[in-house]
């Protein structure tokens, strides 16, 4: 299984570009040369992908899940922790409207366990909505696969500055993310496998951009 892991992993970052120095869209340039992952639940170039095309941003992660199987003689508990930063610009002319983030997640928990996964993001120092999931204790968790949303509306006349319409050619910036994963069992004849094992973690980012009026400055 790790061999196989390892692999997948190494197929991945090969496909994602990561070693390039940048990765445009007509809005953003990604700095993927820039990228920095470090955690005890993640480590650059051994259990996390950082995909970064377009106006979309992936992480994937194979270390950050909860591993505490029936009969295992593991700890009853277990957190996991990973920092992700990577540069960014905002090419001049245009506006983010909006981030929706999404969050793929699985696992299998008896009643006798408890998890959660929480999370925060920000992009060009604007925190988004915080990522928070939690499996309480007194119930069964079952599903290979399924997924949370959240989604940042920056359009509004309040919201923060996310504009670059006029100036220098771009608008420099930072994409950093930190997760956190964690996890407790009553006893070691309880199960908790949340995003680990064959259940992968997925973040992902989506930016919405327009194109700036004509005439108008920052």
């Amino acid at each position: 299984m790790k061999s196989f892991r390892l692999m997948r992993i190494v197929c991945l970052l090969a496909l994602t570009g990561i070693s390039l120095p940048s990765l445009a869209s007509e809005s953003l340039l990604w700095r993927t040369d820039t990228t920095i992952a470090n955690g005890n639940g993640c480590q650059m170039g051994e259990n996390i992908a950082v995909i970064a095309a377009g106006e979309q941003i992936q992480l994937i992660f194979w270390n950050m899940g909860i591993y505490l199987p029936a009969g295992s003689r593991l700890p009853l508990a277990q957190r996991k922790t990973c920092s992700v930063s990577m540069a960014l610009d905002l090419v001049r002319g245009n506006s983010i409207k909006g981030i929706k983030q999404t969050l793929q997640y699985g696992g299998y928990k008896t009643s006798n366990a408890e998890a959660a996964l929480a999370g925060q993001v920000s992009f060009f120092g604007f925190p988004l909505k915080p990522l928070s999931l939690n499996l309480e204790r007194g119930t069964i968790f079952d599903l290979n696969k399924t997924l949370a949303e959240w989604e940042d509306d920056l359009s509004g006349p309040n919201q923060p500055p996310t504009s670059h319409c006029s100036g220098s050619p771009s608008l420099s910036g930072l994409f950093s993310a930190r997760v956190v994963s964690q996890g407790q069992r009553g006893s070691d004849s309880e199960t908790l496998l949340l995003s680990s094992d064959m259940y992968d973690l997925r973040y992902t980012a989506t930016l919405r951009t327009e194109a700036c009026a004509p005439n108008v400055g920052n």
